[in-house]
C-alpha cells in the first residue's frame, strides 16, 4: 500500500503586515451619503427631541404632520440644517437634496433595525 501523504491545497497565506492586509481590502474607503447621515443621526437621536419625534410614528395617523413622508422630509431637513451649521459642518451632506437625505435616512434606520416598517411588524421589539 502506498504511503499516504498529507496533501493540503495551496492556500493563500495571510498578509505579513497591516499594509499588505489593507492592500487586500475589498471595501472602498470612500464614505457614502448613508455613512455621513448615520453620523449625524447618531448625534441627533435621543438628544434633539423634535428629530426623534419625527422618526417615532409608524402610521400616518401617528405622524407629527399627519404623513410619514412629510415627517421623513422634516427629519431630513433637520439633518441637512445640522450639516450646514458652522459649529459642526458636514459639507458632503449640507448641499444634498432632501430626497437623497430621506433615502439615506431610511437606510440608516434599517441599519439599527428601527425603520418604521420593522417597528410596525414587531411586538415588544421582536419581529413577527
Amino acid at each position: 500500500m502506498a504511503a499516504q501523504t498529507n496533501i493540503r491545497p495551496h492556500a493563500v497565506p495571510l498578509p505579513g503586515n497591516r499594509e499588505e492586509m489593507m492592500a487586500r481590502k475589498t471595501m472602498r474607503d470612500i464614505r457614502t451619503l448613508n455613512d455621513y447621515v448615520d453620523d449625524i443621526h447618531t448625534i441627533l437621536f435621543g438628544v434633539d427631541e423634535h428629530y426623534t419625534n419625527l422618526l417615532d410614528a409608524v402610521s400616518d395617523a401617528e405622524a407629527e404632520e399627519g404623513s410619514l413622508s412629510i415627517d421623513d422630509m422634516l427629519a431630513a431637513t433637520v439633518i441637512r440644517d445640522y450639516a450646514r451649521d458652522e459649529d459642526h459642518p458636514f459639507p458632503y451632506v449640507a448641499n444634498k437634496k432632501l430626497a437623497s437625505i430621506v433615502w439615506a435616512l431610511r437606510v440608516v434606520c434599517r441599519r439599527y433595525r428601527m425603520s418604521r416598517k420593522e417597528r410596525l411588524v414587531s411586538i415588544g421589539g421582536e419581529s413577527i
